[in-house]
């Protein structure tokens, strides 16, 4: 290997890539690469997770999608039969119900998600300072940043997408006519408005719209921090 390629690839490994790892061990090109292997596996294990989040989620929120256009007919025919309103409410009963069977299947996958995504967001950011006075290594950050917070972002917007649709039929059941009010309808109002569904990270937290404001206000504090605690080695 020529000299110029072989300082390339130690420029890249030690100086972008992997900082941190050639600080406690000696870099090594060997080493570089099975540390790039490993990290391309992990790229992919973590795209492939937030993918099927984002993919639940879409079915999840279609359902509810259906189930609001289906009473919006109803509420728009001035149905008043009992019974069909009870058939409505009891397929809303059952939505809630496999939300809630899928959340608590998905909620170690979105627990480890979003730890994921707070970590690299952490990490770009902290590195994107360290190297403010690189134009190459500032470009390269801001794009690599861009794409975790954008992804992240689709995450969550989609997720929480599940908790808004859930409400959207109280709309419809608010403008419900006194000839077409009954018992079911009733019903079905007060379950909608009182039953939380959305997705969550294990019951820790609840992904819903403001979520996003709370990770924006956690990521500053956190990287305060770090900044504070590490000004002196690297700025």
């Amino acid at each position: 290997m020529h000299k110029q390629d072989s300082e390339f690839f130690e420029y890249f490994f030690v100086v972008v890539g992997y900082p941190g790892i050639f600080k406690i061990t000696p870099y090594a090109l060997w080493k570089g690469i099975a540390i790039e292997i490993l990290n391309f596996i992990g790229v992919f294990s973590w795209t492939y997770v937030d993918v099927f989040i984002m993919g639940v989620s879409i079915a999840l929120s279609s359902k509810f999608k259906e189930m609001t256009f289906r009473i919006e007919q109803y509420v728009r025919k001035d149905v008043y039969d009992i019974y069909l309103w009870k058939i409505v409410r009891e397929d809303y009963c059952q939505m809630c119900l496999l939300t809630k069977l899928m959340d608590s299947k998905l909620s170690y996958l979105i627990l480890l998600s979003s730890a994921n995504n707070l970590y690299f967001i952490l990490s770009q950011c902290f590195q994107s300072l360290r190297n403010a006075n690189d134009s190459g290594l500032k470009l390269y950050f801001i794009y690599s940043f861009s794409f975790v917070i954008i992804r992240t972002v689709c995450v969550y917007l989609i997720a929480a997408s599940v908790n808004i649709e859930s409400l959207k039929p109280l709309k419809a059941l608010y403008t419900v006519q006194s000839h077409m009010y009954n018992l079911e309808v009733k019903r079905l109002i007060r379950f909608i408005a009182l039953d939380s569904v959305c997705i969550t990270g294990k019951n820790f937290f609840n992904i819903k719209r403001h979520i996003l404001l709370d990770l924006a206000s956690a990521l500053v504090t956190y990287e305060l921090v770090i900044v504070q605690f590490t000004k002196e080695e690297y700025f």
